[in-house]
C-alpha cells in the first residue's frame, strides 16, 4: 500500500483514498481514465458538432420540417456542455482503496460509455437548439420543454439498421392534466417526436405519436399528424392531451 500526505493536514495516507480520514480534506486528483474520458469524448464531440457549424442549413418544402440557422456561438456552449457532462459521468468512487484497481477491460468500457454519450449529445444538440422557420422567437428544445402537459422531457439518439441518424424527443404527459376517467387506469403517456439528420447536415420531423404504457407494462403507439403536434407543443394547445384521451377511450 503506497502512502502520501494530506495536502490540509500532512497525515500520512492511502495514496487512493479521496478524502484525509483525519481533517477530510479532499485529495487532488485526475484519475487517469477522467484525462483520456475528456479528451476522447471532447474531441469526438468537436469533429461532430463542427459539421453544424455552418450559418445556414437547407429547408424542407413542408413547414413544419423547415430547417432553422444554427448560431455558432452555440458550438462553444455545447463544447464546454459536453465537457462538464464527460467529468460527471466518472466516478469517483472507482479510486478509493476499498476498490479493486482499474482493469484494462473496466477502462475500456467506461472510456466506450463516455464517448458514446458524449456522440449522442453531439447529435442531440443542432435539432434541440435549432428552429422552425415559421417560428424563430423559440429553439425547438425551448418549444417542447415548455408545453405545458409534460411533467418531463428528455432528448435521445439512435441509429437504424439502414445507418440514419435518429434524434427522438420524449415528453411524460402529465396524466393528471387529462380529463378523461380511464386515465387512471394507465402507467404512463409520452408523446414522441422524432427527427432524422440529413447528409447534408439538415434535420426535418420524421414521426409524431403516443405510447400508452398499462400497469402491467404492455404499451401501445399511436401515431399523430406531424403538423398539428408541432402547432400543439408551439402554441401549447391541446392537441396531444385531447388525441390521448380520445384514443384511451378507445382503448376501454
Amino acid at each position: 500500500m503506497s502512502l502520501k500526505q494530506c495536502i490540509e493536514c500532512s497525515t500520512e495516507i492511502n495514496s487512493k483514498v479521496i478524502k484525509c480520514p483525519n481533517c477530510g480534506m479532499k485529495q487532488k486528483r485526475t484519475g487517469f481514465l477522467k484525462i483520456i474520458g475528456v479528451v476522447l469524448g471532447g474531441l469526438l464531440f468537436l469533429g461532430i458538432i463542427g459539421n453544424f457549424g455552418n450559418d445556414t442549413h437547407t429547408t424542407s418544402n413542408s413547414s413544419s420540417t423547415a430547417i432553422a440557422t444554427i448560431e455558432d456561438q452555440r458550438t462553444a456552449e455545447a463544447t464546454d456542455s459536453a465537457t462538464s457532462l464527460v467529468s460527471e459521468n466518472i466516478d469517483e468512487s472507482s479510486i478509493e482503496d476499498t476498490q479493486p484497481e482499474m482493469t484494462w477491460s473496466n477502462f475500456v468500457n467506461e472510456a466506450r460509455n463516455i464517448v458514446n454519450t458524449v456522440a449522442s449529445e453531439a447529435k442531440v444538440y443542432p435539432v434541440k437548439n435549432g428552429y422552425f422557420f415559421h417560428d424563430k422567437s423559440l429553439t425547438i428544445g425551448q418549444a417542447f420543454k415548455s408545453y405545458p402537459y409534460f411533467s418531463d422531457t428528455e432528448w435521445n439518439s439512435f441509429q437504424t439498421d439502414k445507418g440514419r441518424n435518429i434524434v427522438e424527443f420524449n415528453g411524460l404527459v402529465d396524466l393528471n392534466k387529462i380529463p378523461n376517467n380511464n386515465i387512471s387506469r394507465l402507467d404512463s403517456i409520452i408523446a414522441i417526436v422524432q427527427f432524422v439528420i440529413n447528409q447534408d447536415d439538415t434535420f426535418e420531423v420524421l414521426y409524431s405519436g403516443i405510447q400508452f404504457t398499462l400497469p402491467d407494462k404492455s404499451a401501445y403507439t399511436q401515431e399523430l399528424d406531424i403538423e398539428q403536434t408541432i402547432t400543439a407543443l408551439y402554441n401549447n394547445n391541446e392537441f396531444i392531451v385531447n388525441s390521448a384521451s380520445y384514443i384511451v377511450s378507445e382503448l376501454h
